[in-house]
């Protein structure tokens, strides 16, 4: 009788072990950034550093969301927005570094199609971004100082890759 009792135990512990999991703790799941990278215009092979490169997020209202602030740099990464077919933005450069009147901005849109990807339940869902199609508003007067957008990956699944090519 005492070795049942010591068997029923066994099984009551190894029931009470197996009913645990690993802690929900997410490490896999974010949403992709849109990675873009800037060429030079006339040399489309190479990569071509932005000066003073200001991009803040349009949202359709007279607040305009700043996203990526005075910063020199030959690729960054925007968020797109998940719940919406589009995003855009507006690429602002000063001509140079200590003229702070002299602005010239350029509009790009992204159009995309959402898909849900289910990570895991502590990440929960993530947006995976499908038939990206950038979009170069055409200025007229002292005109556009971004030249072409090129989107060389039209699939956003990481941001790990280079998705679209600003040439300037």
């Amino acid at each position: 009788m005492r070795g049942f009792k010591i068997a029923i135990l066994i099984g009551i512990l190894g029931c009470s072990f197996s009913a645990c999991e690993k802690d929900d703790i997410c490490v896999d799941g974010d949403t992709p950034l849109l990675v873009v990278e800037f060429y030079d215009f006339e040399n489309q092979d190479e990569t071509k550093e932005v000066t003073t490169l200001v991009v803040r997020g349009d949202d359709g209202t007279t607040t305009e969301l700043p996203v990526i602030t005075n910063t020199s740099a030959s690729a960054i990464s925007l968020p797109l927005r998940p719940n919406l077919g589009s995003t855009e933005f507006l690429f602002s450069q000063n001509l140079t570094p200590t003229d702070t009147t002299t602005v010239n901005i350029d509009r790009v849109s992204f159009s995309y199609v959402t898909t849900e990807k289910f990570v895991s339940r502590a990440c929960g869902f993530i947006a995976n971004y499908n038939s990206v199609v950038g979009n170069l508003s055409i200025e007229t007067g002292e005109g556009n100082w971004i030249k072409d957008i090129e989107v060389v990956i039209p699939e956003i699944e990481n941001s790990s890759e280079t998705h679209v090519k600003i040439y300037h």
